[in-house]
């Protein structure tokens, strides 16, 4: 899950600094097809989404798994 939330983060920051410079990532070259406001708002959406997925794959790792529950007797 972090590697899939890095991609996004990469995807969505690196999307924003390249078309600041006339450039973008061919899997990213379709969100201005519907103009540069909804393709900021896409980039956006795309870089939060992986800070999201990022934080909650953090949370579920620090919090570790919950104790096993104690064996019946026999």
């Amino acid at each position: 899950m972090r590697s899939f939330a890095g991609f996004l983060i990469l995807m969505g920051a690196g999307s924003m600094v390249l078309h600041l410079v006339h450039f973008d990532f061919i899997l990213m070259s379709w969100v201005d097809s519907w103009g540069e406001p909804t393709g900021w708002v896409i980039r956006g959406v795309v870089l939060a989404l992986g800070l999201a997925l990022a934080a909650c794959s953090g949370c579920a790792k620090s919090q570790g798994a919950p104790p096993a529950p104690p064996a019946p007797p026999a």
